[in-house]
């Protein structure tokens, strides 16, 4: 009797196999809490995108074909980060996320999530809301020292400047982690207050050096519930090249 006839493999997991190749599994730095969930790859530039769309069999958005290598990367590698921390969750992988008008992400039902990617780097995590209320990752490339000088007027209120001094930071390790952590600040609010708000809104004035903890705060209103001097932590860490940032709110 001849061995059964195998059983073609599901759609979702020859995706994965392909992307897989495609975007290595990368461990990060962990400064989210016990909580969340999170899935994060490298993301090669150099090596574009070696097979056709129609192989990925991925609902893409009608921008993605028209879109820059670097963005279909990047959209890419996120997709994959997301179906991957979706499973984690022991929800379809394969789940279509949707995306509000402001194209912040519509998280299943019950979750919090976040999205980032930098260069070379994609991330997603994932956090049951009765635990985590929301959440804001980012990771950001150090920027040149010619840069960080050209942008810092952009990105630090007054008593931000200086800081590199006071903390012990070199200028554009300083800037870059306030650009990420004013980042990963707006997409934690932004579900709650629905609106977009500038670097301005925001200000460090605490870092805790040893436990890659700083403190920033609200210099404006956003809302009745987020006011001017409120205040959340910033885990963060600064490793080869990049910084990494997360702020997260939790239920009272």
């Amino acid at each position: 009797m001849g061995h059964p006839k195998a059983l073609a493999e599901p759609e979702s997991l020859i995706v994965s196999d392909i992307v897989k190749k495609m975007f290595p599994e990368m461990i990060i730095p962990k400064i989210v809490s016990d909580a969340c969930l999170q899935f994060s790859v490298s993301i090669d530039h150099a090596q574009g995108l070696p097979i056709a769309f129609e192989q990925l069999r991925v609902d893409f958005p009608d921008w993605f074909k028209s879109a820059a290598p670097k963005r279909q990367l990047e959209y890419l590698a996120s997709r994959y980060c997301l179906s991957q921390v979706l499973k984690q969750a022991n929800l379809n992988p394969d789940l279509k996320v949707e995306r509000k008008s402001d194209r912040s992400p519509i998280w299943p039902d019950q979750w919090v999530g976040s999205i980032t990617h930098s260069n070379c780097v994609a991330s997603v995590t994932m956090a049951p809301k009765a635990l985590v209320s929301s959440i804001g990752i980012d990771i950001e490339e150090v920027m040149p020292i010619d840069t960080a000088r050209k942008v810092a007027k952009a990105i630090l209120t007054d008593s931000e400047v200086g800081g590199d001094d006071r903390f012990g930071f070199e200028h554009n390790e300083w800037v870059t982690l306030l650009l990420s952590a004013k980042e990963s600040l707006y997409k934690c609010l932004h579900p709650f207050v629905g609106k977009f708000f500038g670097f301005d809104y925001a200000e460090i004035f605490e870092v805790h050096r040893t436990e890659r903890r700083c403190l920033i705060r609200l210099t404006k209103d956003l809302s009745p519930n987020f006011i001017r001097g409120f205040d959340l932590p910033v885990q963060w860490t600064i490793s080869n090249g990049r910084v990494f940032t997360a702020v997260e709110l939790f239920p009272k």
